[in-house]
């Protein structure tokens, strides 16, 4: 099966996140989470969240979230600032 672009950069999107970079997940617009990822599965498609009150919830990519990166983990800056660019596959929001 063949995604789709949008699909193909949610994956990509997915899968670039660190555990310590701060996410916040929509859903239809309407900001549903917000936390540090604490894990995610190695193909991308799973990642648990803890937020500021200490709980862990997992999502899905499937689940018809919307995820913007509201800031990056340090050795995620790294990473990028390493490799010469200013940000990060996908779409997204920075927080400083």
């Amino acid at each position: 099966m063949r995604q789709s672009g949008r699909a193909s950069s949610q994956v990509s999107l997915w899968t670039s996140l660190q555990r310590g970079d701060i996410v916040t997940l929509l859903r239809r617009g309407m900001q549903c989470h917000r936390g540090t990822i604490d894990e995610r599965t190695e193909d991308g498609r799973m990642i648990w969240v803890t937020d500021a009150i200490g709980d862990r919830r997992l999502f899905h990519i499937e689940d018809d979230y919307e995820l913007l990166i509201m800031a990056l983990s340090t050795p995620a800056q790294e990473a990028v600032a390493a490799a010469g660019h200013d940000g990060h596959p996908g779409s997204f929001n920075w927080e400083v």
